[in-house]
């Protein structure tokens, strides 16, 4: 009687611990750290007096987050703090317009993921006289 106790005992006990946090054994990773979005490449296109088109490939999330843009420019690094911002990008492409001819501008696309992980890319160029 006494050893059929003990084994139900061990029974009970292994099914706790056997059991993930959904009771069906396995474990949810949201105690995992959340990783930043891959590294990404920009390139810039169809530069003309007054418009040029940025083009970037895609931020690869090892957690699978959502990934969205923000695109910042400028006329100059140091003013990249203040700049205009166009935010939740999902689209890997974006024109700009009304720029100005002979113009040096600077920038940065910065991939955001869901759970706040980011990385970013500075790219630059100068538009045509």
């Amino acid at each position: 009687m006494k050893a059929n106790s003990i084994i139900l005992f061990l029974l009970i006990a292994l099914s706790f611990f056997e059991c993930g946090e959904d009771g069906y054994g396995s474990y949810d990773n949201d105690d995992q750290p959340n990783r930043n979005p891959g590294s990404f490449e920009v390139t810039i296109s169809d530069i003309t007096t007054t418009s040029a088109t940025l083009n970037w490939t895609m931020a690869i999330d090892e957690d699978g987050d959502k990934i969205t843009y923000d695109v910042e420019i400028a006329i100059s690094p140091v003013e990249l703090a203040n700049s205009p911002t166009v935010t939740s990008q999902t689209s890997v492409q974006l024109k700009l317009a009304n720029l100005r001819a002979n113009q040096s501008y600077y920038g940065r696309v910065i991939a955001m993921d869901s759970k706040g992980g980011h990385s970013s890319t500075s790219f630059n160029f100068t538009t045509n006289k």
